[in-house]
């Protein structure tokens, strides 16, 4: 950092904590408006270490959940590596559990949320791999967060002899071996996690240290042992923890549904007056927040700079049938006269109610010259394969713009939005790419509203690989899903 008070186009604030992975500021986005957490990592200088560390930021942006942090830009410097992400106001686990032991609600609470957390990285087959308390967050709404993927791997995965890249709090013992993780893995990590909460100790250190023997051969010493109020916890959560913390995965649960399903029945078991009483206690707790952090002026220099070349977001640009007509040969007007008289004479199959009027701004591409991009890779071509899914999404559509715009078929009355060109939707494209990784954003603008989707991709993937990613951040804009057909 050096004094820097910036990363890419993002303003630093101030500091929000710092561990071995990396440290964490609150940022500013002055494009946006918007405050964003910024989490600094050492970028290594083998290669295939590069490569491992972009594909974790690739893992933690492909999980689309409100329950897990998401990450909106990647940036890359010689040494560093910034992945920005949303800011979530609050405090974590560690914060509250260093000063108070939650009451049993509370716990139910934050177990459910991090299984639920844990189900939607399952769904893309991600195992976090460090779950620690550092890295579940509590809201301001008492909502439970999971954050920092930052050893993140595919279901399967080994790192054998890393047993250092996880937090010792949370090492399983089949990661301990350096033998494959599963989502088993994770759900030894709850019980850790639950154990501590219940007990106030953590089941396999002692001073700080990690107790291998321990961790691999026998059990803590039972919830009831330790627990200042043994009588409150229901039977079924510390039969749950027991089941969490068996030595092999097969003899644990087996997926975060079966886990989910035992906490809701363990929460039937306390009064229900308790009531939800996450967000009370953790209250206290939860980080200072200052007008000063957000800045009610941004320089105009903190715009387009760094590695990150988004731009704001859907600037209005004129367009007529006027400006059409000026631009036109003559050949293209008497063309344009014969499709008018057609459509005047038999009438239009679709009215101009029934098509979608879409502005697609030019894309804004900022690649490397030495990028093994596929070869169709474009403005023009970006902007086809957006119009395409688009037309899964939105039906018949109309669309305006410096690329790819439809050809006009008939002219229509003064006053209809065709004669004005008032489009109902706005996009923006902007792909980049750096150091064999791509980033693709997708902003939207609908009814005053702004939407937008990140998806990232290696340079070399395939022409197929890079047209589903397309089509997929394009309908995740319309929060659609892949398969999604609209009749």
């Amino acid at each position: 950092m050096s004094g820097s008070t910036r990363v890419g186009p993002y303003r630093i604030l101030r500091l929000i904590n710092t561990g071995g992975q990396g440290t964490v500021y609150l940022g500013y986005d002055g494009r946006l408006g918007r405050r964003v957490a910024i989490k600094i990592l050492r970028f290594p200088s083998r290669r295939s270490l590069r490569k491992r560390v972009l594909t974790e930021a690739q893992l933690i942006a492909s999980i689309a959940s409100p329950k897990v942090v998401q990450i909106y830009d990647v940036i890359v410097a010689s040494n560093h590596i910034a992945l920005i992400m949303a800011y979530i106001p609050g405090c974590d686990l560690e914060e509250l559990l260093a000063s108070t032991m939650p009451s049993v609600a509370s716990i139910l609470t934050i177990g459910t949320g991090v299984s639920g957390a844990l189900a939607a990285a399952r769904q893309q087959r991600i195992v976090h791999g460090d779950l620690k308390a550092r890295n579940v967050l509590i809201t301001e709404n008492g909502q439970i967060m999971l954050t920092d993927f930052g050893i993140a791997r595919h279901d399967g995965e080994s790192v054998p002899g890393k047993v250092e890249a996880g937090s010792l709090s949370c090492v399983s013992p089949e990661q301990c071996l350096g033998n494959p993780s599963d989502i088993r893995s994770d759900l030894f990590a709850l019980g850790c996690l639950l154990y501590r909460m219940l007990t106030g100790v953590q089941p396999f250190l002692h001073a700080g240290r990690l107790d291998r023997q321990s961790l691999l051969e026998s059990m803590p010493r039972p919830v009831c042992e330790l627990a200042p109020e043994p009588a409150l916890i229901p039977v079924t959560l510390t039969e749950l923890v027991v089941d969490l913390l068996q030595k092999k995965p097969e003899d644990r649960p087996q997926n975060t549904h079966q886990v989910g399903q035992r906490l809701r029945q363990a929460a039937k078991e306390i009064p229900i007056s308790v009531g939800n009483t996450l967000l009370e206690e953790a209250s206290p707790f939860f980080r200072r927040e200052s007008s000063q952090d957000v800045p009610p002026q941004v320089p105009a220099d903190l715009g387009r700079t760094g590695r990150s070349r988004m731009r704001p977001f859907f600037a209005e640009e004129a367009w007529s049938w006027r400006s059409l007509a000026l631009r036109a040969s003559p050949r293209h007007i008497a063309a344009a006269l014969v499709l008018v008289s057609v459509g005047l004479g038999a009438g239009l199959a679709l009215s101009p109610e029934q098509v979608s009027w879409v502005h697609i701004e030019e894309p804004v591409l900022n690649i490397d010259s030495q990028q093994n991009l596929p070869a169709e890779v474009s403005s023009q071509w970006l902007v086809s394969e957006v119009k395409r899914a688009l037309g899964t999404s939105l039906g018949p559509i109309f669309v305006t713009g410096p690329v790819g715009a439809t050809q006009p078929l008939s002219l229509y009355a003064k006053n209809s939005r065709y004669a004005t060109g008032a489009a109902e939707e706005r996009i923006q494209i902007e792909l980049r790419c750096s150091a064999q990784l791509c980033v693709l954003n997708l902003g939207r603008e609908h009814q005053q509203r702004q939407y937008s989707h990140q998806v990232m991709l290696f340079a070399d993937m395939p022409r197929q690989k890079w047209l589903n990613a397309i089509r997929h951040a394009t309908l995740m804009l319309y929060k659609r899903p892949l398969g999604w057909r609209p009749w």
